[in-house]
């Protein structure tokens, strides 16, 4: 069963987004305001699929704001496997490549 959200909580959570307040603070004033309780994971999960809050986003511990799409330090922004990345995968043990081993 999903969980309907007023138009008032949403506003709310994006205020204390704004704020910079973490997924735990927002679930603690979100449970206050609704009179039941909410987990840090269901403020994440409001926040991931309601596009307005995404945009938001929470703060990081540095300052700035957690946003999509950024590239890593390296620059990368795939997954492994994606551009700049190599995995490589044998499918027998007795084959594995070792760093520093002769083949």
């Amino acid at each position: 069963m999903a969980a309907a959200y007023t138009e008032k909580e949403i506003d709310e959570i994006a205020a204390w987004l704004k704020e910079g307040l973490s997924a735990s603070r927002i679930a603690g004033r979100f449970s206050a305001l609704r009179g039941s309780p909410v987990s840090r994971n269901a403020i994440i999960g409001i926040v991931h699929r309601n596009a307005g809050l995404r945009a938001i986003g929470f703060a990081n511990p540095k300052g700035g704001r957690a946003a999509a799409g950024r590239g890593n330090m390296h620059g990368r922004t795939g997954r492994a496997g994606g551009a700049g990345w190599r995995l490589e995968v044998s499918r027998s043990p007795s084959r594995q490549r070792f760093p520093g081993m002769p083949n």
